[in-house]
């Protein structure tokens, strides 16, 4: 199986630009196109690389209605699309939370 690439760097556009993005979510039980507002690019402890997303529509594992709050693994992000319209920051953010063990990029900024 071939891995998954994404352009980080248009992740991280995509973030501090607050741009509505989708991109295609390799989810084990709900594998689908995703539309998000991209809120937080990060790593974890773990060295794992992710961003925290409000995702607005598209498929989902979880039985919270949309929007909600996702974390997504930026290796299992492919097909991203960056689009024109931009979004304003959840008031829910809050990034001195300890799971952002490094950041990269929030939309605050």
């Amino acid at each position: 199986m071939t891995p998954l690439v994404i352009d980080v760097v248009a992740i991280e556009r995509a973030v501090r630009g607050r741009r509505v993005s989708s991109g295609w979510y390799a989810s084990s039980s709900a594998a689908g196109t995703r539309v998000f507002h991209p809120h937080v690019l990060y790593v974890t402890r773990d060295g794992i690389l992710m961003v925290d997303v409000v995702q607005v529509s598209g498929a989902t594992s979880r039985a919270t209605p949309l929007p909600s709050w996702r974390a997504f693994k930026v290796g299992e992000l492919s097909d991203l699309r960056v689009g024109e319209d931009t979004f304003r920051p959840s008031p829910d953010l809050r990034l001195t939370v300890g799971k952002y063990h490094q950041i990269l990029a929030h939309c605050l900024e």
